[in-house]
């Protein structure tokens, strides 16, 4: 469950980035998973590295006098 929801969460960031940018790039899922090729470290340094963006993210919102970031 975990590699999946990494794989949204950067397949949504990449397109993100992309739009704002202005450049045609587009992702799916799937793409991402194929560019990761099935290696274990980076699936593993995918998790972790989304994990940390979401974490940070959320910590900064906080931080920042936005309130709790809800639950779900």
């Amino acid at each position: 469950g975990s590699i999946k929801a990494a794989t949204t969460f950067l397949c949504a960031m990449l397109n993100d980035c992309a739009e704002s940018n202005g450049w045609p790039e587009r992702y799916t899922v799937r793409q991402i998973g194929r560019m990761l090729g099935g290696n274990p470290e980076n699936v593993s340094l995918l998790s972790r590295t989304v994990g940390g963006f979401i974490r940070q993210s959320m910590t900064q919102k906080k931080a920042e006098g936005q309130g709790p970031v809800p639950k779900n």
